[in-house]
């Protein structure tokens, strides 16, 4: 507060008392609105552990998808080669018929 004192006593002079008022105002609302804008420690801590849940959160949602992908992936992939040996079995006897005459 000493510095406000020395601030109005140096500008009084100068531009007057209304004017050194409407200025040290004028740089306390600048001051308090800096204070309350100030980003703090347990705000920071907060949002930095509010965003971790989330990404964590998409994490776990994309890991789930791919695995039940990766499921689906695996059952078609033995439909088709089931398919295919049994397509192999079935031309494999058409030969062993056509050259066993």
């Amino acid at each position: 507060m000493s510095k406000t004192i020395e601030l109005y006593n140096k500008l009084k002079d100068r531009i007057g008392e209304e004017g050194t008022v409407a200025i040290i105002e004028a740089f306390d609302e600048v001051v308090e609105g800096a204070k309350s804008e100030a980003v703090t420690k347990d705000y920071f801590e907060r949002s930095l552990t509010e965003e971790i849940g989330k990404l964590n959160a998409r994490i776990t949602d994309i890991e789930s998808r791919i695995h039940v992908e990766f499921e689906r992936f695996k059952s078609e992939n033995i439909k088709w080669t089931f398919l295919f040996w049994i397509g192999q079995l079935a031309a494999m006897a058409a030969l062993f018929k056509f050259f066993g005459k």
